[in-house]
């Protein structure tokens, strides 16, 4: 699976899990992740067994290095994942005080 080029991989992890990227067409929400939403088509064919979960695991492996060379390649996107992660940091330590009061 390295042989693809993540640089240019975008039509690359399309065409090499061709049989992912047709049933993630069929799910109900667009941004699916194919794990705990209801009635996704990729979910039912792992239950099925006519997709194994490793291939599924394989597949979002690769789309997570897909985007993190694409933050790479834009800062404007590297930029607003920090910001993301900064301000979900924030809101942990708020709960984490807030529980702490209540005690």
């Amino acid at each position: 699976m390295r042989e693809i080029q993540l640089w240019d991989a975008g039509e690359g992890l399309h065409d090499t899990f061709q049989v992912i990227t047709k049933l993630a067409a069929q799910c109900k929400f667009s941004d699916c992740q194919h794990k705990t939403e209801p009635s996704f088509a990729v979910k039912r064919t792992i239950n099925e067994r006519t997709l194994s979960e490793a291939r599924l695991e394989s597949y979002r492996k690769l789309q997570r290095e897909l985007i993190a060379v694409e933050r790479k390649k834009k800062p404007a996107l590297m930029a607003a994942e920090r910001k993301k992660w900064k301000k979900l940091g924030h809101m942990a330590k708020e709960i984490r005080k807030k529980k702490a009061g209540d005690l």
